[in-house]
């Protein structure tokens, strides 16, 4: 309990409560605590005495807050700090204290931090003995009985560092918001460094710029494993993009136009749907059905070329019409697409075989469905004729060339047929015979 009465210490009214000197480039430690003390007759106290130093929220002591001597650290205003120190004043009574040398001073807070106890007693008297040194001197009768803490040259928490404050202005100083972040009002538009550097202290991981939340937690990350930066989503480019190294993955997509003098690959082109484009005479098609290019190879199945040849050799005596002049497979070739169309060249060769004036017409049928042709499927191309023989010793060809679109993507049949057109002299003529060419067309 603190006692009642002013007991036979006494305080000097000069007190210093400060810092270290100015010439002190940072704050320090502690504080400066420094006065000179008497007693009852005003004489100096030489003898060692107990300085007890705590903070508090209030400016008003009450009995409470001292408990039997001791500090009552469950008291509402209790600033959550104390220390006492043992020191001996000079020959004037003069003492001079660096406080929290002995327990350190906490982070200040101005909230809790508001008022400094000082009390004394003399060295070896129990802690009851501590007397209140009260500013206003009555040992706590009034209300005013703890100096207020007010700013200093170097003040635990300061006002300004450097005559620079916290704000949003040029030269202001930088205040993190919760968890250590940067407000967006404080953010930088700019820097006049043609330089910035992620990761400055060289440690071991990847270096990551994190964009968003975690409703957005998209990512730009230098990979030290793969030695590679990694975007964690969809890149956007409106500008070049220029490549100098490997390029691989998944599909190189291009929703708008594409220009350029070419699209060249110095090495292998490989990929889903790529893998016979390394192999040599594989081409690259335009394929109608997926809307993308791939390899020729790839597209036919059955690994018929886009272009054929096919000769008969087969001798056919032209005595009526709808005589087909074709034996053995038929000629056919591999449409890769519907929209794809069929380049057809057909040549036949005819002998008089001793007759006498003759005219041969022909004409050409095609089938789709996988089975053979024959005179009286889809006819296809003009009729044609061969020219006229007049002598028993003439031979003859007759031409044909024309572009067909079979409208499906599959195997296509053809065969050549004698037409009614023909007319029969004496003797009919002979096919010697019958050539095809096909070659498969784009778009």
């Amino acid at each position: 309990m603190m006692p009642k009465r002013i007991c036979s210490l006494a305080v000097c009214a000069a007190l210093l409560f400060g810092a270290s000197p100015a010439s002190a480039e940072t704050a320090p430690g502690n504080l400066l605590y420094e006065g000179r003390i008497l007693d009852s007759a005003r004489n100096p106290v030489t003898t060692a005495i107990v300085l007890r130093f705590s903070l508090w929220q209030t400016e008003d002591w009450v009995s409470g807050d001292t408990s039997s001597g001791s500090i009552n650290t469950g008291s509402a205003t209790y600033g959550g700090w104390f220390e006492a120190q043992t020191v001996t004043p000079n020959s004037n009574g003069i003492v001079s204290v660096r406080v929290g040398s002995d327990t350190a001073l906490p982070a200040m807070n101005a909230a809790q931090h508001t008022y400094f106890q000082v009390e004394v007693k003399a060295s070896g008297q129990p802690d009851t003995s501590y007397e209140l040194l009260d500013p206003t001197g009555d040992a706590g009768a009034d209300t005013v009985d703890r100096r207020l803490i007010g700013s200093v040259a170097y003040a635990k928490n300061a006002e300004s560092i450097g005559g620079r404050t916290a704000g949003t202005s040029s030269g202001s100083l930088l205040l993190l918001g919760s968890g250590g972040q940067v407000g967006i009002a404080q953010m930088a538009s700019g820097t006049n460094a043609m330089a910035f550097t992620v990761n400055a202290a060289n440690a071991e991981g990847d270096a990551v710029l994190t964009f968003g939340n975690a409703l957005l937690p998209e990512m730009l990350r230098f990979s030290t494993a793969a030695q590679r930066f990694e975007f964690s989503d969809d890149v956007y480019v409106a500008g070049a993009l220029d490549v100098a190294g490997t390029m691989s993955g998944q599909a190189l997509q291009v929703n708008g136009a594409m220009t350029g003098s070419s699209l060249y690959v110095a090495q292998n082109f490989s990929g889903a749907g790529l893998a016979d484009c390394t192999a040599t005479g594989s081409k690259l098609l335009w394929d109608a059905a997926t809307q993308r290019f791939s390899c020729g190879t790839d597209q036919n199945a059955n690994s018929l070329p886009d272009t054929a040849t096919f000769l008969d050799t087969t001798t056919e005596s032209l005595t009526t019409s709808d005589v087909d002049l074709w034996d053995g497979p038929y000629p056919n070739i591999t449409v890769d697409a519907a929209t794809n169309t069929v380049l057809v060249n057909v040549m036949i060769r005819l002998d008089a075989d001793g007759g006498d004036t003759e005219t041969d017409a022909f004409f050409i049928t095609r089938e789709t469905d996988g089975t053979d042709p024959t005179c009286t499927d889809t006819q296809v191309g003009e009729m044609f004729h061969a020219s006229m023989t007049t002598n028993s010793n003439q031979f003859t060809t007759a031409h044909a060339t024309f572009v067909d679109s079979p409208g499906v993507a599959g195997e296509v049949r053809y065969t050549v047929c004698s037409d009614a057109e023909t007319t029969i002299g004496t003797d009919s003529n002979d096919t010697l015979s019958v050539r095809f060419n096909f070659i498969e067309l784009g778009l």
